[in-house]
């Protein structure tokens, strides 16, 4: 019978990391040949002139590689291609990657070292965790999960993804076993993206198990990347105050090769100052052909003042997260390399009045409670030592049925898994089909950067009975939110469709569709209706947005009163939401458009 092994990995922006508990014995780090301290590997990957493709930092002879990508992962929720400059290029230029293909790659790194390492012959993954930020919507997701399948780990029991926060939050309960029945901010700020989570944190003393039960979280895309720009900003503005360098100034392929070439120097730059005062380099660069001598120079103080306003988003996103509960919370975790920049502590502390605990391994604690909870699945919860999580929904699901205006379906910080079922007409009484396009995010329209299209459905063949058709729309959420749908005829629970989305889908073509749709309506309503009361209608909304409890309409109503000194906007404005939100505009107006 073969050992069983429980694999944790946080996939992290900049660098990647992997723990295993082996039967019966003590959590490991998984030691690479690659990687930095022997398991941080760095979330690079090359590729050669031949095809091969080649991870981590410790790359001998770099010259050798023709392409080099990096800081991919904010962008896994996009089925599009990057150039090794981080920015988006065709499907056939040869010198990019897909956030897919770059995950695999160095998934596949750790599927074979654990093979390695530990024999297939010998042993086999029982269950594999791999984390995600909070933030992370359904896309990104699925890309994570096919990515890991794609490097070819083969798991016997469960594959699960968590949420770092929490994760690491399980690591924290391990490490401090004086954890009881407190409410704790997990704080996570690294490479790429920023994550908050608030926890309910209960040790069972008579069970012997810990529960984390996720309460509330936000985040953004927001970490140690940008850190480095703003670093590598202030070499160049001093860059060209020297010399005759001001003929630099608004060559932008110039710009861009400096910032490429410095990017290492800044991560540097960005170590040193986090312990000393001044960062000071003479360095020699080669920037289109041109030999270019740089003196760097940089204090503590430009630093901290650059990056000030990022941690200050960060500290707004955290007040928003715990608002309610900030007279029940007991302490701060720290996760995440970037929270070793002083001015991120010192920042909290001024900030929030409770204990901050950074007394684990940042870079790697969100790991190890990922390989914690791998071992936690599938035993008794009476079972010694047991990690039991209970996570919520990051983002919200939303549905779109008239016009371009959201409506929220299942509210973020909704327990999961769950099941929900929500009720919805059509336009017309003699429609005899629907089409709903699916969104997850955080937005109140579709055109919003913060909400992802995850498809389409359209249900057909829908009866008439002199009456709007009714559809129930039913959301099936995994707990590590995948989200799968199924609209149903109210007069014929027969006709239905369904689908768990496809992480390939042209959700930038749908997204294109229905703002266009949306246009054409505009400008045929007010073609139509040309003495609209625009202002009496204005006040009906109010109060219809102001009685409903759902952010939407919250977001709705303030979007509304911006708008009311652009009179276009506001009355494009108007009619949106109108004909999402008003039963009567849409019978009297937009079903006649």
């Amino acid at each position: 019978m073969k050992e069983k092994l429980f694999v944790g990995i946080d996939l992290g922006t900049t660098n990647t990391e992997c723990f295993i508990i082996a039967g019966h014995n003590e959590m490991q780090e998984l030691n690479m040949a690659d990687a930095m301290d022997g398991c941080i590997l760095n979330s690079i990957v090359r590729r050669d002139g031949l095809g091969n493709y080649f991870v981590g930092n410790r790359l001998k002879n770099a010259d050798v590689y023709k392409y080099s990508w990096k800081l991919l992962k904010t962008h896994l929720d996009k089925d599009l291609t990057y150039d090794y400059d981080g920015n988006e290029t065709s499907d056939n230029d040869s010198n990019g990657i897909k956030p897919s293909l770059f995950s695999t790659k160095i998934l596949e790194v750790i599927r074979k070292e654990i093979d390695h390492q530990f024999s297939p012959t010998q042993y086999e993954i029982e269950n594999l965790v791999i984390t995600v930020p909070a933030n992370f919507r359904d896309t990104a997701r699925r890309t994570v999960k096919q990515a890991a399948l794609n490097a070819g780990f083969d798991v016997k029991g469960q594959f699960k993804l968590i949420n770092e926060p929490t994760s690491a939050a399980v690591a924290y309960g391990q490490i401090n076993k004086n954890f009881a029945d407190q409410k704790v901010i997990a704080y996570d700020l690294g490479g790429g993206t920023f994550d908050v989570t608030l926890l309910d944190y209960i040790k069972d003393e008579e069970e012997g198990c810990n529960f984390y039960q996720a309460i509330s979280t936000d985040g953004k895309n927001i970490g140690g990347k940008d850190f480095d720009k703003l670093i590598i900003d202030i070499i160049y503005k001093k860059f060209l105050q020297e010399g005759n360098n001001r003929v630099y100034e608004n060559d932008e392929t110039f710009k861009k090769e400096f910032y490429s070439t410095l990017l290492e120097e800044a991560e540097f730059a960005k170590k040193f100052l986090s312990k000393g005062n001044v960062y000071f380099q003479e360095k020699d660069l080669i920037i289109q052909e041109k030999k270019i001598h740089l003196n760097i120079s940089i204090s503590r103080e430009e630093f901290e003042k650059a990056i000030e306003p990022l941690i200050d988003e960060t500290i707004e996103l955290t007040k928003s997260a715990i608002s309610g509960y900030e007279d029940l919370i007991d302490s701060i975790i720290l996760i995440g390399g970037s929270t070793r920049v002083p001015l991120v502590k010192e920042k909290l502390s001024k900030a929030f009045s409770y204990k901050i605990l950074d007394n684990a391994k940042v870079d790697l604690v969100v790991a190890q409670g990922a390989c914690y909870h791998a071992s936690s699945i599938g035993v008794n919860i009476d079972e010694k030592g047991a990690a039991v999580l209970n996570e919520i929904l990051s983002n919200g699901i939303f549905s779109n049925i008239v016009g371009n205006v959201l409506s929220l379906d299942v509210a973020p910080g909704t327990a999961i898994p769950c099941h929900v079922e929500k009720s919805y007409y059509g336009v017309s009484v003699d429609q005899d089909s629907i089409r709903s396009v699916i969104c997850n995010g955080r937005g109140a329209l579709i055109e919003d950067e913060t909400v992802d299209i995850l498809g389409d459905l359209e249900i057909k063949g829908l009866k008439k009975e002199g009456k709007k058709p009714e559809i129930n729309c039913i959301y099936d959420i995994t707990d590590d939110e995948l989200i799968t749908v199924t609209i149903v005829s109210k007069a014929d629970p027969k006709n239905r469709v369904s689908t768990k989305f496809s992480i390939n889908a042209n959700h930038t073509e749908i997204k294109n569709e229905y703002i266009e749709k949306q246009k054409i309506a505009l400008e045929r309503f007010k073609a139509t209706f040309p003495s609209f009361n625009y202002k009496k209608q204005y006040e009906r909304i109010s109060k219809i947005l102001k009685s409903s409890s759902n952010t939407v309409a919250r977001e709705l109503l303030q979007r509304l009163d911006a708008s009311i000194r652009d009179d276009e906007k506001f009355k494009n404005l108007i009619i949106r939401i109108s004909a999402s939100h008003d039963h009567e505009f849409e019978n009297n107006y937009y079903s006649k458009i």
